[in-house]
């Protein structure tokens, strides 16, 4: 559950992902389903969760949001008590309509995929890893972009 702790700013729904902002001023309610399967050295990640959102006290709702992503480990290096680990993977979201009063917003919907690619290391119950997500896909606020056909993703 998201407690409306963050302030709702009406200018904030013009943006590039008019679905995205600190605060949304509205109880939201969250599904999330992990899965890891590992052997040996290899490790897979599967994540994903759905937001339900309510509207808030402006008679503003956002759309609900279906995230998705799917990670893959690999183990470089072990030793009694550290191991450092690659990983690639691809995140994606979806974003249903924004509605105001009850009617839709135009080019709220949308949908991004994104290429991510990192490391992670950890010593005993301690663990720092760090990734970059690139983007291979965009529909946010109805502008589509698509990497170019040479790129790193697609």
């Amino acid at each position: 559950m998201k407690v409306p702790i963050g302030k709702f700013d009406e200018k904030g729904i013009s943006g590039v992902n008019p679905s995205f902002q600190l605060g949304t001023g509205s109880w939201d309610y969250q599904m999330a389903l992990n899965y890891k399967f590992q052997k040996n050295s290899i490790a897979v990640l599967l994540n994903t969760d759905y937001t339900i959102k309510t509207e808030n006290k402006k008679h503003y709702r956002f759309g609900n949001q279906w995230n998705y992503a799917a990670t893959g480990f690999y183990r470089l290096w072990k030793n009694e008590n550290s191991i450092f680990s690659g990983k690639l993977g691809m995140q994606g979201e979806v974003y249903d309509w924004n509605r105001q009063f009850g009617e839709v917003m135009p080019k709220t919907a949308g949908s991004a995929l994104y290429g991510k690619f990192g490391f992670e290391a950890s010593y005993k119950k301690l663990s720092l890893g760090s990734e970059i997500m690139l983007p291979a896909y965009t529909d946010l606020a109805g502008e589509i972009s698509k990497q170019n056909p040479g790129s790193l993703f697609f």
